[in-house]
């Protein structure tokens, strides 16, 4: 039967697509055409396919544990680097490991069992993935002149040194660009949208939930879940041009811990509070961030993650930049938060019309 798009009623508003789902119809509410089952293209093989490929990287997650351990308990050298990580050091990565594993394998059930809600968690989740490794390939990209220096890539003969470095950017790239957007582009597929729909009817925490949300959600989740390798760093925390570090940096960890868990459960939730005190509590760390990146050198921070008298890698390939670099960097990563904070933002002021909540 025809949808009026109004997405009440027996329909399930889908929180990335323009579907509804009444009496096994599916209708596209921005142009009211009604469709048939017959209509679209059922991506169950595809949901198996995809959800095989996150458990396995799960699964590869949770082999590095008992790895990183029994390279740490050989005390082998590992590409020139002895591995002698303290406890301090090693449990946090160990723990993000299997986090991760959990994670992935959690939703790769989820796609084989076609649920809308992993459907929609892994959509938002790949696109953090992609955004931050298409970034990174950059970084990468802008360093590699040093990082050939460090890793000592130029005294090795020409054509050895070109099929080290082709691939180890074909490596990156598959890991951070390729496999994301691969990621991307099936779940973002609203034929995908309407088998989960039809596979899984009945009522989700993501009903009503545009992607802009649950992709803020996952946003917050992430940056709750990276806390855990906080103790590896000392708990380093910028504050207005200072570094807290031991019990102080801590303590504010701790704070920001528990300001992720609310902004989860109140954007999940779409409360317009949780949204103000976002906003809020971005504005003053990017202050926080700027005035400190202003005041305190970059070298000052390693010096901190660092024994006395010992000169971390990353100091020779980063060298020192200027306070003007730092200033506009962190300019740049907050500015880009709050731009998209301010897009959110019409999302959480109640429910809103659903032919412009799939946008």
């Amino acid at each position: 039967m025809p949808g009026n798009g109004s997405g009440n009623g027996s329909g399930h508003g889908s929180m990335f697509t323009g579907w509804d789902l009444r009496d096994s119809h599916f209708t596209r509410r921005t142009h009211n055409v009604p469709m048939s089952p017959e209509d679209f293209k059922d991506r169950s093989a595809g949901l198996i396919v995809f959800g095989v490929i996150e458990i396995a990287i799960g699964v590869f997650c949770a082999l590095l544990i008992p790895l990183v351990l029994a390279v740490v308990l050989a005390g082998r050298s590992v590409d020139g680097f002895t591995a002698e990580l303290d406890p301090r050091t090693m449990a946090p990565s160990l723990a993000v490991y299997g986090l991760a594993a959990v994670v992935f394998i959690w939703l790769g059930v989820g796609s084989i069992r076609a649920r809308r809600w992993a459907a929609a968690v892994m959509l938002s989740l790949s696109w953090l993935w992609l955004i931050t490794g298409a970034v990174a390939m950059v970084s990468l990209w802008l360093l590699m002149p040093r990082l050939q220096d460090l890793a000592g890539l130029t005294d090795l003969p020409g054509g050895a040194m070109t099929v080290a470095l082709v691939t180890t950017s074909l490596l990156l790239g598959f890991i951070y660009v390729l496999l994301p957007l691969a990621f991307v582009l099936f779940y973002r597929s609203p034929h995908v949208a309407a088998t989960c729909h039809a596979r899984d009817p009945g009522p989700s925490w993501v009903d009503g939930c545009p992607s802009p949300i649950v992709s803020l959600v996952v946003v917050y989740a992430v940056g709750a879940a990276s806390l855990l390798v906080m103790p590896a760093y000392r708990f380093l925390f910028p504050l207005f041009g200072t570094i807290l570090d031991g019990w102080g940096g801590a303590v504010a960890w701790l704070l920001v811990l528990a300001l992720l868990v609310y902004l989860i459960v109140g954007t999940a939730r779409r409360d317009p509070t949780a949204w103000t005190v976002s906003m809020a509590a971005s504005l003053l760390a990017a202050s926080s961030s700027t005035v400190t990146a202003a005041v305190v050198p970059w070298s000052a921070w390693l010096d901190r993650l660092t024994l006395p008298g010992q000169r971390p890698p990353l100091a020779d390939v980063l060298g020192e930049p200027s306070s003007l670099v730092m200033v506009l960097g962190s300019l740049a990563v907050w500015g880009t938060w709050v731009a998209y904070l301010l897009y959110v933002r019409r999302f959480v002021r109640g429910r809103q019309n659903p032919t412009h909540e799939g946008r």
